[in-house]
């Protein structure tokens, strides 16, 4: 069992969130603060992150926390925690009600692009292993996708402090097992898939843009690529408005 943290009412319909690479169960505070109320919300620690440990089969282990979490729960997923809830929900066919997913890539088909994508991991390792916390995650944030974050520096700054206590080798070995290009690409979604991504976030979006099987697609207005940092507010009217619609088609 994974560590969690829980919100609201338990007698309520039930929410999973998981956080994204580095990140922890604390991200979703902002976006829970605005649901519990209507939901039982409750926060995964993935493996490696938070109060939970390195485990040996983090997708295993992750489907038996949310199999004890309640019957048909929603799954809420950014970037890697996105991707998890979509193997766990499509390819491994837990019962779900939903699955969201935000800023989350539905996996690579091109052998030479998964290749690189798992060389490309393991250098990052590298880096967690060998540089200093902040030196590592000024690296990380360097990167084009989180342009709009950089462009908010109060906003980088305290997501920096958050990041530096960590465990780099436990990290890098999980970044190792769930690297992009070890995942199976997911062709098709169900009808209670949405996929959440920032108008700023221009990979994302074109990404999301030229997928070929019909899912719905929202985007967040005000965000970039780190959406419940940029626009948590927007992020959770949006999955609030999206459950209820899928409640009513289920009644």
């Amino acid at each position: 069992m994974l560590f969690y943290r829980s919100f609201g009412n338990p007698r309520n319909r039930t929410v999973v969130f998981f956080h994204g690479f580095l990140g922890s169960s604390l991200d979703w505070i902002p976006v829970i603060d605005l649901m519990k109320k209507r939901y039982f919300c409750i926060a995964v620690d993935l493996p490696a992150h938070g109060n939970s440990p390195l485990v040996s089969d983090t997708i295993g282990c992750v489907k038996e926390t949310v199999s004890s979490l309640g019957e048909m729960p929603f799954l809420v997923g950014y970037s890697l925690g996105g991707r998890i809830a979509l193997r766990i929900g499509q390819e491994l066919k837990l019962p779900v009600s939903g699955s969201f997913a935000i800023s989350s890539h539905p996996g690579i088909d091109c052998p030479e692009e998964k290749t690189k994508r798992i060389e490309e991991d393991l250098v990052w390792g590298e880096h967690l292993r060998r540089l200093p916390p902040e030196e590592f995650l000024r690296l990380w944030y360097a990167r084009p996708v989180f342009s709009s974050l950089r462009n908010k520096p109060l906003l980088l700054e305290e997501l920096v402090e958050k990041r530096l206590f960590q465990n780099p080798e436990e990290l890098s070995t999980l970044m190792q097992e769930l690297s992009l290009g070890k995942q199976k690409r997911i062709s098709s979604f169900s009808e209670n898939v949405r996929l959440l991504y920032g108008e700023e976030d221009t990979k994302f979006k074109n990404l999301y843009d030229s997928l070929e099987a019909p899912v719905k697609k929202i985007e967040i207005q005000g965000a970039g690529h780190t959406v419940l940092v940029e626009n948590p507010k927007l992020c959770a009217e949006v999955l609030l408005t999206e459950i209820s619609l899928m409640e009513r088609v289920n009644l």
